[in-house]
């Protein structure tokens, strides 16, 4: 079994997330468009507390594809998962 946790907010919460053996640690990353997103220097800092084996996870609502091609260059997540958001 493989467990995941998204939408983590700082580096301390991944550094304990990884302590007790959690899989996969995700982030929300953007430029503020939706709630909860964080900004790539925050992403960043989130990610460098992510130690192997555990795997790190960019998640994405932007619709801007240069936008998400922009995240994966400068996070550099082990996996990356992109919800092309449709508003009304």
């Amino acid at each position: 079994m493989i467990t995941q946790i998204y939408e983590v907010r700082n580096p301390d919460e991944a550094r304990q997330l990884v302590a007790v053996g959690v899989d996969h640690i995700g982030v929300l990353v953007g430029d503020g468009e939706f709630p909860r997103e964080l900004n790539l220097e925050t992403a960043k800092k989130v990610f460098k507390a992510v130690l192997p084996p555990t795997k790190r996870i960019a998640l994405s609502l932007s619709r801007n594809l240069r936008k998400i091609e922009q995240i994966v260059n400068e996070i550099q997540p082990t996996y990356s998962t992109s919800v092309r958001s449709q508003r009304h």
